[in-house]
């Protein structure tokens, strides 16, 4: 249960539209106050972590939902990236995938992932 006014803001990492969206349906049966921001590409998830342009105006999030198989920079690049960064790497990252490949696994939480599903 959320006892603050302020929503808990999460960001999820989705390239799939209808990943994206039954993600989001999921939260909407919780009871939480919650505001979840979608970018499609690990380029948009850093520029929305940086607050870079179009995301000057993004809040940070306090969880991030990682999808693993993101096309160009994937999710394990991301994740090592948000890791490196101090400030960043405090924020927990559940990484979303369908494998079951243990070296998809293990890559996740040898990158610190907090929670590989």
């Amino acid at each position: 249960m959320n006892y603050s006014s302020e929503p808990v803001h999460i960001l999820l990492i989705e390239d799939s539209p209808s990943q994206a969206a039954l993600t989001v349906r999921a939260f909407r049966e919780g009871s939480m106050t919650y505001q979840i921001h979608v970018v499609e590409t690990g380029e948009q998830a850093i520029a929305f972590l940086y607050q870079q342009e179009p995301y000057q105006q993004s809040p940070r999030p306090q969880i991030i939902l990682l999808d693993f198989k993101l096309p160009t920079k994937t999710g394990l690049e991301v994740l090592a990236e948000i890791k490196a960064d101090l400030c960043l790497r405090v924020i927990p990252v559940i990484v979303l995938s369908n494998s079951e490949n243990e070296a998809d696994i293990l890559s996740s939480y040898e990158n610190y992932a907090n929670c590989y599903l």
